[in-house]
């Protein structure tokens, strides 16, 4: 697999996990005051072959981005938005970046048929 298709692939993967965390997070924290166990404190679902990761008491959340040569992954912190026009204004530049991706794709094989 060329590294432009590992780059557009882990775009994607990084657009789906940061939606789906963003999506995850929009219920804040519980709001419950019994003790902490180890076992409450984060909540892990799986998304393919990531995984987004949510501290239940501050609601902060990290995605889990596997390594492309087999060493371990990291959980790399993502952003939480609130506010709608900032998430729109979030939103337009994935699709900006995302076409741009496809045109350099398009002329990338456009260049290996010539």
């Amino acid at each position: 697999m060329s590294t432009r298709l590992v780059t557009i692939a882990a775009l994607m993967t990084t657009m789906a996990v940061a939606a789906a965390g963003w999506s995850l997070a929009q219920s804040g924290p519980a709001a419950d005051a019994r003790p902490e166990r180890d076992g409450d404190r984060f909540a892990v679902v799986s998304m393919g072959e990531s995984a987004v990761m949510v501290e239940t008491r501050s609601g902060k959340t990290w995605v889990l981005f596997p390594s492309g040569d087999g060493r371990p992954g990291a959980w790399l912190p993502t952003t939480r938005i609130d506010d709608r026009s900032e998430a729109e204004q979030w939103l337009e530049m994935q699709r900006h970046i995302q076409r741009e991706l496809d045109q350099r794709r398009e002329r990338a094989a456009a260049a290996k048929g010539n």
